[in-house]
């Protein structure tokens, strides 16, 4: 069992002062912050659970959560300042990179817009959502999951190749609630400066591989190919199509390509 009282313990912020919620089985990290804010949350929250059995990425993809995994969820309220809601979803992916990499010594890479990486393998996704219900205390749900102590070879076969984690790539597990309380503790680094956008983005576009890389950008019934130019303001891609034209990017789907 995840243990909350060690998580607690090691919490170091100053900004955040979260209530931790832990569970060994629900259905997903963000539905379950979804009720707290329905049920009247009034602090920021971080629930992290064992197991999910309907975890879920963008665009609806189910995410494979077995025991071992980390699925985590931070609720920030009411936050304004200079930081729009989807960057924040940036900080937590550079908050995980450098925690991971500090821990192991690998190389963690940020795939636009969302997605961690090792190798090119994916090793963790996060799925960001502004919740407006109560205009007067919007709140952003951040979920994270990471592959970290889970033996890749209990993965379902199309995930075999495309995926990784902590274990596979080192031999060795990690403590989870380490991991947990250092994310958290990064992130409210962050919040004590109340990033600018420059600083995010500068930050992200350091660890960012899909920068230079050829693509296929999908954005509903419409496609095309081209190659990223840069990550820029608000986040978005910036990529230049097969007809020389430049295109922002600020959702859809973005797949690398072979030779690019």
């Amino acid at each position: 069992m995840i243990d909350r009282t060690k998580i607690i313990r090691a919490l170091n912020t100053t900004v955040l002062q979260p209530e931790v919620y832990v569970e060994s089985e629900i259905d997903s990290t963000n539905l379950y912050a979804k009720r707290l804010l329905q049920d009247g949350l009034e602090t920021d929250a971080v629930v992290i659970a064992e197991r999910q059995i309907s975890g879920s990425g963008r665009s609806n993809r189910t995410w494979h959560s077995p025991l071992g995994g980390l699925y985590m969820s931070i609720v920030l309220q009411n936050r304004k300042g200079s930081l729009i809601s989807p960057l924040y979803s940036f900080v937590l992916a550079i908050s995980a990179a450098d925690v991971l990499e500090r821990m192991t010594s690998l190389v963690i890479d940020l795939k636009w817009p969302n997605d961690l990486h090792i190798s090119g393998k994916k090793i963790g996704g996060i799925l960001s959502e502004l919740v407006t219900d109560d205009p007067e205390r919007p709140a952003i749900i951040l979920g994270i999951g990471i592959n970290l102590n889970e033996d890749i070879s209990g993965f379902p076969d199309e995930l075999q190749n495309v995926a990784t984690s902590i274990l596979t790539e080192t031999g060795k597990t990690v403590e989870y609630e380490l991991v947990v309380s250092e994310i958290i503790n990064s992130i409210d680094t962050w919040l004590i400066r109340d990033p600018d956008l420059e600083l995010v983005i500068n930050e992200y576009r350091s660890k960012c591989t899909s920068i230079g890389k050829h693509v296929s950008v999908h954005l509903g019934q419409t496609s095309f190919t081209g190659t990223v130019l840069d990550v820029v303001e608000q986040g978005s891609l910036l990529v230049r199509d097969t007809s020389g034209r430049e295109v922002l990017i600020s959702a859809g789907e973005v797949f690398h390509l072979e030779g690019g």
